[in-house]
C-alpha cells in the first residue's frame, strides 16, 4: 500500500495554518488523489503528505486505527472533521480574500496569472465564499498587464452567455495570436538586418527568402486555426 500512496503524490505537503490551503481543500486534495482507493489509503495519504507537526496535531488523543477496514473508516472521517475545524478559519479566509482581490499577472506568463486565480478562488469556494462568474472574468480581464489584450478581448467580456471557461480560453488564445505575431515581426526585424536593405520591408513582400516564408506560413495557419 505504501507503494501505490507514493504514486498518489500531491503538489506539495499540508503544513497547517502556514499553509495557504484550508483544511476543506486539503480534504479535497485527498478525495482527488485518492479516488477508488479504501479508507486505508486515505488514512495513509493523510499521514504521509501533512508536516509531521500538523499530523502529530490533528491524531492528538486518538486511538491509531486496528487491522480492519471499518477502523480506518471512522478514523479517516474524524481526521477529515479536524482538518476542517482547525484549519478553516475566519483568518485564512481574509487572507484568501485579500489574495484574491488583489491578484493581478505582474511580470509573470498570462496564463500563470490564470493558474494563480484560479487556485485562489478554488481555495474561496471550498471555504464557502464561491466567486460569481462575472466578477471572475472581470478580475481576470482587470488584473492583465496588456491593454492590447484586454481591447482584444472586450467583446467576450461584455457577452454575458460567455462564462468564465469560454473567457479564459478567448484571453489565452488572443495571447498566442499576439505572440506569434511579435515573434514573426522580429523574424522579419531580422530578415531586414541580414539584407541590410532599408527597404528590406517592400522588397521582402516580393521576395520572401525561403526561412520567412516558412515563418509566414506557419504564422498565418497558427491564427487560422486559432
Amino acid at each position: 500500500m505504501q507503494n501505490v500512496i507514493r504514486t498518489l503524490n500531491p503538489d506539495k505537503k499540508f503544513s497547517g495554518a502556514n499553509d495557504v490551503r484550508a483544511g476543506t481543500t486539503w480534504v479535497a486534495e485527498m478525495y482527488y488523489h485518492t479516488e477508488g482507493h479504501p479508507d486505508v489509503a486515505r488514512y495513509l495519504w493523510f499521514k504521509k503528505y501533512t508536516s509531521p507537526r500538523v499530523w502529530n496535531e490533528i491524531t492528538s488523543g486518538m486511538t491509531p486505527p486496528s487491522r480492519c477496514y471499518l477502523s480506518y473508516e471512522r478514523q479517516v472521517k474524524k481526521i477529515v472533521k479536524r482538518f476542517k475545524t482547525t484549519f478553516d478559519t475566519d483568518e485564512h479566509l481574509h487572507r484568501t480574500e485579500f489574495k484574491f482581490n488583489n491578484c493581478v499577472q505582474g511580470h509573470g506568463s498570462v496564463y500563470e496569472f490564470i493558474e494563480r486565480l484560479e487556485d485562489l478562488s478554488t481555495e474561496l469556494y471550498h471555504m464557502g465564499s464561491p466567486i460569481l462568474e462575472y466578477k471572475l472574468k472581470w478580475k481576470l480581464y482587470n488584473g492583465l498587464s496588456s491593454e492590447d489584450l484586454r481591447v482584444r478581448v472586450n467583446d467576450f467580456l461584455d457577452d454575458k452567455r460567455v462564462g468564465f471557461a469560454e473567457f479564459k480560453e478567448a484571453v489565452l488564445r488572443q495571447q498566442r495570436r499576439m505572440t506569434a505575431l511579435r515573434d514573426f515581426s522580429k523574424e522579419l526585424d531580422r530578415e531586414d538586418l541580414r539584407r541590410g536593405d532599408a527597404d528590406g520591408r517592400q522588397n521582402r513582400r516580393q521576395t520572401l527568402p525561403g526561412s520567412s516564408v516558412i515563418v509566414a506560413y506557419n504564422v498565418v495557419m497558427l491564427l487560422e486555426s486559432a
